[in-house]
């Protein structure tokens, strides 16, 4: 399937979304700073493999189901080699969601090194349903992997480089409806060309089919720069921090008026991202 990814340019104002159900799964972009997702050396599992797959036939026996979903999950390690965390990217079903995580309590790791020291870090983990050979059985498959096989390794260039005022306090709490709201400079023919330009559909996502609407809540300051960007809804896989990193690299807009004068608004911008 090719990726393909379409915004919609109509900015709506952030009270019209605040009764959205937020998605199950969400991604926290600060947890990539405190578990590393590329460290020199990747944590390595201490169980065997087998006795891992053999522990979770036992929890959902498999059979004949061809119908059954895999089961991608997200792993935060600690600098000891315990599992902290983990996120479900892709989900069986709940009740089976809820077993598994469970069971990784049995799980250990030899943590992930960077420079010589033991660090937090993140590890994918699929548990996949494949049919046997020479049989119409299945069973699960175990596969831990580095994040390098689903995401590119965040490079140098400066445009992977997010401005660091994004999340400084703002003087005044920011309105919703004003008399002059804040525009993209150059208009919104501008605003869907620097989002096509930049924005990249994450490999985990088209690995992994995932696609949807990323609603993403922001404030344009009195100076027009954006700043608080959030997900409000979002689909994971990458695509809520993707989302996050190209709304903070955008240029300055001309910011919302009350009364003549500059004022922080809030405003939202949805992005979909779709396969075909």
């Amino acid at each position: 399937m090719k990726p393909r990814i379409i915004f919609v340019v109509t900015i709506f104002l952030s009270l019209l979304f605040y009764s959205c159900k937020e998605n199950k799964i969400t991604i926290i972009p600060n947890e990539d700073f405190e578990y590393k997702k590329f460290p020199e050396v990747v944590a390595k599992v201490k169980n065997s493999i087998p006795e891992l797959e053999e522990m979770f036939e036992k929890i959902h026996p498999v059979g004949k189901d061809s119908t059954l979903k895999n089961s991608f999950l997200a792993l935060y390690i600690s600098e000891k080699g315990a599992i902290e965390k983990t996120k479900v990217i892709l989900s069986v079903d709940s009740e089976t969601d809820v077993k598994f995580v469970n069971a990784l309590e049995a799980v250990h790791f030899e943590p992930a090194t960077d420079k010589g020291q033991k660090i937090k870090s993140q590890l994918a983990m699929q548990i996949l349903s494949l049919k046997k050979m020479n049989s119409d059985q299945r069973s699960w498959k175990v596969i831990f992997s580095p994040w390098s096989q689903y995401e590119k390794i965040p490079t140098t260039d400066p445009k992977y480089q997010v401005q660091d005022f994004s999340n400084k306090p703002l003087d005044e709490e920011p309105l919703i409806f004003v008399e002059q709201m804040p525009n993209y400079k150059g208009g919104n023919d501008a605003l869907l060309k620097f989002l096509g330009g930049n924005i990249m559909y994450p490999e985990l996502a088209k690995r992994a089919g995932i696609q949807g609407k990323v609603m993403v809540e922001f404030v344009v300051d009195k100076q027009g720069k954006v700043r608080n960007a959030r997900v409000l809804k979002g689909i994971g896989a990458g695509c809520d921090e993707e989302a996050i990193r190209v709304i903070n690299m955008m240029k300055d807009w001309e910011p919302g008026k009350q009364a003549g004068k500059p004022v922080n608004v809030k405003m939202v911008i949805p992005i979909h991202f779709k396969l075909q």
